[in-house]
C-alpha cells in the first residue's frame, strides 16, 4: 500500500480496506444470504484449479483426470500424492479429524 497523501480518507486503513466498511458489507451479506466479493468456495476452487495445472507442468505435461467430488486425481498416483505435502511436526496435520 503506497504512503498516504494529505487529505486523504484512507487513515486507519488495514488490509487496503477500511475496517468498519467491510464488517458494514459483511452484516448486510449476512442479513440478505448473499456472496461477498470473495467467496471462500471461489477462491478454493481458483487455487485448486491454478495446482492442478502446476502439477500437469511438473509430469510433462501429462493429461489428468480430476474427480470433482473428492477434488483428486484419479489417473495418477504420483500426481495425487503432489496434492498434499509432508508437514513437519509439530504442525502435522491428521488425515482424519
Amino acid at each position: 500500500m503506497g504512503r498516504l497523501r494529505q487529505g486523504d480518507s484512507r487513515k486507519g486503513v488495514r488490509g487496503g480496506y477500511p475496517e468498519p466498511a467491510r464488517f458494514s458489507s459483511f452484516l448486510l451479506l449476512e442479513r440478505s444470504g448473499g456472496l461477498p466479493n470473495a467467496d471462500i468456495r471461489t477462491g478454493h476452487l481458483s487455487t485448486l484449479l491454478a495446482q492442478f495445472g502446476n502439477i500437469r507442468y511438473r509430469l510433462g505435461g501429462r493429461q489428468l483426470l480430476v474427480d470433482p467430488l473428492t477434488e483428486s486425481i484419479t489417473n495418477s498416483s504420483e500426481a495425487n500424492a503432489m496434492l498434499k505435502r509432508e508437514y513437519r511436526k509439530p504442525r502435522v496435520i491428521e488425515d482424519e479429524a
